[in-house]
């Protein structure tokens, strides 16, 4: 009795630090982000979410993810928090083919992928959520499934470049492309808070035998 069963993220998490909202403005696809029937969250500062059938454990998801969200939280959010909170990803690694990673795997493959990320003394929620709420990786409703993100759209209305769905052309091009990115802005491509997509990529293709 009282004992947290093994897997589990324990979700006692100081509040995440207010930052500018990002993902609806990138306009990502897929029901968990357009549906009129679960439309996004949208809060200031110490501002309490208020719906109608809302529950109080959901109130204070909403409430720990809006600071992350920048205060526009989408369904999406709610539903990988799910993931993280029973201690497995769901895991979009090819056509239809999901694997399941447990959020501990992930959080060691993280700090070898990204060292500055388990340095920053941000958990493991809080950095899947930033990688979200910054548009490196969304959820899918078909299946429902983490989908990685290869590329963001150049334009709106433009396609979304996944690790699971990219042809090895394609993924060589987009190594090409973020390789010269880097060099020009001078950042490390290790870096969290860079964003290198192709260690993204790398990161969740660790999963999948065959990448």
């Amino acid at each position: 009795m009282g004992r947290r069963k093994p897997g589990r993220v324990r979700r006692e998490r100081p509040v995440p630090a207010w930052r500018p909202p990002l993902l609806r403005s990138l306009q990502p696809p897929g029901a968990f982000y357009n549906d009129t029937d679960m439309p996004w969250w949208d809060l200031q500062p110490g501002e309490v979410p208020d719906r109608p059938g809302i529950t109080e454990q959901t109130r204070r998801w909403i409430m720990w993810l809006a600071p992350v969200y920048g205060g526009q939280v989408p369904a999406a959010a709610l539903v990988l928090d799910s993931m993280i909170a029973r201690g497995v990803l769901h895991c979009l690694i090819g056509p239809g083919e999901v694997s399941e990673v447990p959020v501990d795997r992930f959080a060691r493959q993280l700090a070898t992928t990204w060292p500055a990320a388990a340095a920053s003394g941000a958990c493991t929620r809080e950095l899947l959520h930033i990688m979200h709420a910054d548009g490196f990786l969304l959820v899918g409703d078909d299946p429902f499934a983490v989908r990685t993100v290869l590329a963001q759209p150049p334009h709106t209305g433009g396609r979304w470049l996944f690790w699971d769905a990219v042809t090895e052309q394609e993924h060589a091009e987009h190594r090409v492309v973020v390789a010269a990115e880097i060099a020009a802005q001078g950042r490390d491509p290790e870096d969290l808070y860079g964003y290198s997509t192709t260690a993204a990529a790398r990161l969740f293709g660790t999963f999948d035998s065959g990448r």
